[in-house]
């Protein structure tokens, strides 16, 4: 899959002027167990696999966080922006953050 086609994508709203373009890069985590795998199938684990921190603090966040930016101003900081509450993707069982996503900001 690779990060190509975003990248792209990121770049075109970028030169548009887009004041709210981020491209967000969520990483694997082998800290613990089970790992925390960031591959072209994370987003569907609930569909094959066991639901983990990188759904909660990953896709289904950006979504929750966007719509509710949009339609109510709230979560703004955690859609957009390269906050460290954006990045933020849980801690394991031992305290140890979980591998925050990267985030580049238009």
């Amino acid at each position: 899959v690779g990060t190509g086609p975003g990248a792209q994508i990121w770049t075109s709203l970028v030169e548009a002027g887009h004041p709210n373009a981020d491209l967000i890069l969520i990483r694997t985590d082998r800290h613990g167990d089970p790992n925390l795998v960031s591959d072209h199938f994370m987003p569907m684990t609930g569909l094959g696999g066991s639901v983990d921190a990188l759904d909660w603090f990953g896709p289904w966040k950006f979504l929750d966080m966007l719509m509710s930016c949009a339609f109510s101003g709230l979560g703004c900081d955690v859609a957009i922006g390269n906050s460290q509450a954006q990045a933020f993707m849980g801690s394991w069982s031992d305290g140890t953050p979980v591998t925050p996503a990267m985030v580049r900001s238009g």
